[in-house]
């Protein structure tokens, strides 16, 4: 793009309000080269990074970006065998720990945000070479004993040797011999050495080198011949400790220098990932949305907004490139055609630098090779140029070099010159820019060019409106509508006189009235019509949120509904569950308590006939058949006795008395399978013998309508071993229950786990006698029979 257009446009500012959002100098970097791109699928790209960037802000809060230094210099110069300082080494070690916290942070949401993540791809692992670093140098860039053992050794010896230098000085400072010599007890330090005030005549008398005089010349500050020596020493390992904390630096240096490559691809991911974070924060600042893009040169912008305009801004809705492909736009000064086609401009360079745009969601906009801006005045005293001459030169540069899918922005076209030749040259320069196929919008106070927009097919004419009550302009763009010039009507409003404004209306042509009046009714009637589009949209929005608070009621009913319905389920599974435990505390019962084998059997046998005879009908029990009524015989009178056959209210069996309590108060009687101890008051001898016991009856139905839906086979192919054993366990229950002798498992062949885990489980039941494959016929290897106990 052109210097001038990137100029006249603001691009600048752009760049100005980008570069507060980023977060280090490798991404600010990026901000300052930002250009408006002319690939397609590069600006698709940088849109779709952008778009993936602000919803992770939205979703996370944005990217964790502290800590990231700007360390390409030392990186580089330790590439050319450079030696790096603690500082400069504790900055790449911070940045890499910051590059490894900002991709593992990514790595976490890898599938929401797959562009930033291939991007931290290029992010290498340096956690070898930080901790390297870290282990030699602590967060304040100072080099630690521990960075080696030969630096551990110096250090230590320097302690030592201190330690004595110390307390000799102290010896010195308190001895009787030296104190009339001392001119204060103080160790101060001068050369770099370590020296006690003396009184200048005492100077040989001390003994010592002389280091510093004071400025009266009373005081030499002498360092003791006693001390020489330590100091010596010292200085030495002060000269060993920097030798190795200079080896220690090289070392580290040289290992930057291997990984300087790695470096080098770390820190542009991180720059890019800055830069993209910037371009999310400014999206979200300025309400932004991604452009739908094409390469038609189809422009159609809803509800755009200027960006680097403050306070309550007016959005305009411009479309071009589709219907026709130039635009003229007319109206009075101060009215919004030149903010119209900043508008536009700007937010073109804006989408082909991967920006966001502040419009509406579904806003379109072209992706242009070429886009040439002529806007404001640009005379110029040093180079003799006028307004017009400024106009004509940046024009005469632009049909130059239009090419192929350019976007012109013209402002005031054919201004600053006689208004005749002014109006032809702009009627012809947009003729051959139409021709060109270029989309060009341009502003101009020139009636002629009105006509010229209404007589040519690829030309249309807007406007900025104009209240002419209040004299202000609204700043809404008209597509479709010529502008008046309203100069008659602001200085009637503006208190020249009628005579004067009548005289200027008689000197005007017929026509011209006559089109001035057609063009302020044509607004008139557009602002009529944009208030009751107003008004019915604004009807829509509040049927639209009466709609949403129905949606949200009906929602609230349906999700109470289905709470009411899984609460009435859980209530019913519990009631099933309690039942289900009643049943088996029952059959554990049972299961105690001994059985008539004959009995029993007779009874399961006379069911399993009944099973059989109803399935072979396919008939289904509507309800469970009830027991059979039993007669009861007429009472003998006397009390009961062991081995009487006797009735118990309110049961309608007969039983066996047990046993008779010594008080005569309770007897124990065998009902069936149960025994019972009752009152003797309830029990009732009778004259006949006790039937054969009945088999129990269950609560809810009978072991008849048991026996009568009991299926002779269980299929558990495909079930885990525990599902299976589970179901197995209670099929067997209800089998026994239902008096069955025998039933079939089908268990599939498979690779034999099942089948083992069965037989396994059959093992130790205690309602098993045996079990065996079934015949071949019966499912041969896939199948078990288990024969059932009686009792």
């Amino acid at each position: 793009m052109e210097a001038h257009t990137l100029r006249v446009l603001e691009y600048e500012k752009i760049r100005a309000l980008l570069l507060s959002h980023a977060t280090c100098e490798l991404g600010k970097e990026r901000v300052r080269l930002m250009a408006p791109l002319t690939d397609a699928r590069e600006i698709e790209q940088r849109q779709a990074e952008t778009s993936e960037a602000t919803a992770l802000l939205e979703d996370l809060g944005g990217m964790p970006l502290g800590g990231i230094r700007d360390v390409r210099n030392p990186v580089d110069r330790a590439a050319r065998d450079g030696l790096l300082q603690a500082k400069e080494l504790l900055d790449i070690a911070d940045t890499i720990y910051a590059a490894r916290r900002l991709k593992f942070h990514l790595a976490r949401y890898r599938s929401r945000y797959p562009l930033l993540n291939a991007i931290a791809a290029d992010i290498s692992d340096l956690n070898g070479l930080e901790h390297d670093i870290r282990t030699a140098i602590n967060d304040h860039a100072e080099i630690v004993d521990s960075a080696s053992p030969e630096l551990a050794h110096i250090r230590s010896s320097m302690r030592v040797a201190h330690a004595r230098l110390q307390e000799r000085l102290e010896n010195i400072l308190h001895s009787a011999a030296y104190e009339k010599m001392i001119q204060e007890p103080v160790i101060v330090r001068r050369s770099d050495r370590l020296c006690i005030p003396v009184k200048a005549e005492y100077r040989h008398a001390f003994g010592g080198l002389v280091h510093d005089t004071s400025a009266s010349g009373a005081t030499v500050f002498m360092e003791p011949a006693a001390a020489l020596e330590i100091q010596n020493d010292l200085r030495e390992l002060e000269a060993s400790e920097r030798h190795e904390i200079e080896r220690i630096l090289s070392v580290l240096s040289q290992a930057v220098r291997r990984r300087a490559n790695d470096l080098a691809a770390t820190l542009r991911a991180l720059g890019l990932l800055d830069f993209i974070h910037a371009k999310a924060q400014l999206s979200r600042a300025q309400r932004a949305v991604r452009p739908v893009l094409n390469t038609n040169g189809v422009i159609a912008l809803r509800e755009a907004r200027h960006p680097l305009l403050q306070g309550d801004v007016v959005p305009i809705d411009v479309r071009l490139g589709r219907e026709f492909s130039t635009l003229v736009i007319t109206g009075p000064n101060t009215g919004g055609k030149t903010v119209c086609l900043k508008t536009l401009g700007l937010l073109t360079l804006m989408a082909q630098s991967g920006l966001h745009v502040p419009a509406a969601e579904g806003s379109e906009l072209a992706v242009f090779r070429q886009v040439f801006a002529d806007i404001g005045d640009e005379q110029s005293i040093e180079q003799s140029l006028s307004t017009f001459s400024a106009h004509i030169r940046q024009i005469v540069n632009i049909v130059r070099r239009l090419g192929r899918n350019a976007l012109v922005l013209l402002d005031e076209i054919g201004a600053g010159t006689d208004p005749m030749e002014g109006s032809a040259l702009a009627r012809a320069l947009l003729e051959f820019l139409t021709n060109k196929r270029a989309r060009t919008v341009a502003t101009t106070h020139y009636s002629v060019l009105k006509e010229f927009a209404y007589e040519h097919p690829d030309i249309e004419n807007a406007s900025v409106e104009f209240d002419p009550e209040s004299l202000q302009p609204t700043y809404r763009l008209l597509i479709g509508v010529p502008g008046s010039s309203n100069a008659l009507t602001i200085a009637r409003r503006l208190g020249l006189p009628n005579a004067v404004i009548e005289q200027a209306q008689r000197f005007l042509a017929p026509e011209h009235r006559q089109v001035e009046g057609l063009i302020r009714k044509i607004e008139e009637d557009v602002r009529v019509a944009r208030t009751q589009r107003e008004a019915a949209e604004a009807a829509a929005e509040d049927a639209a949120k009466v709609r949403r608070r129905l949606q949200q009621e009906l929602d609230q009913t349906r999700q109470r509904r289905e709470e009411t319905l899984a609460q009435a389920a859980d209530e019913a599974a519990a009631v099933v569950r309690k039942a289900q435990e009643e049943a088996r505390a029952i059959l554990a019962r049972l299961r105690a308590q001994n059985r008539e084998n004959r009995e029993t059997n007779q009874a399961a046998q006379s069911l399993k006939q009944l099973a059989e005879q109803v399935r072979n009908q396919g008939e289904r029990l509507a309800r469970p058949a009830a027991p059979e009524p039993v007669e009861i015989a007429p009472s003998t009178g006397r009390p009961p006795r062991v081995g009487d056959s006797v009735t118990v209210r309110p049961f309608a069996g007969r039983g066996v008395v047990l046993e008779v309590d010594e008080e005569g108060a309770e007897a124990l009687v065998q009902v069936g399978s149960m025994k019972l101890t009752v009152p003797l008051e309830d029990v009732r001898v009778v004259n006949a013998p006790a039937p054969p016991r009945p088999v129990p009856v269950l609560g809810g139905g009978g072991l008849i309508a048991k026996a009568a839906t009991f299926g002779m086979e269980l299929h558990l192919r495909g079930l885990m071993s525990e599902e299976a054993v589970e179901k197995l366990d209670k099929y067997l229950d209800d089998a026994f229950l239902a008096g069955v002798s025998s039933v079939r498992v089908i268990h599939g062949k498979g690779t034999g786990a099942l089948r083992n885990a069965v037989w396994e489980f059959l093992r130790n039941h205690p309602h098993v006698s045996s079990y065996h494959l079934a015949e071949q016929n019966e499912g041969g290897t896939g199948a078990t029979v288990v024969e059932l106990k009686a009792e």
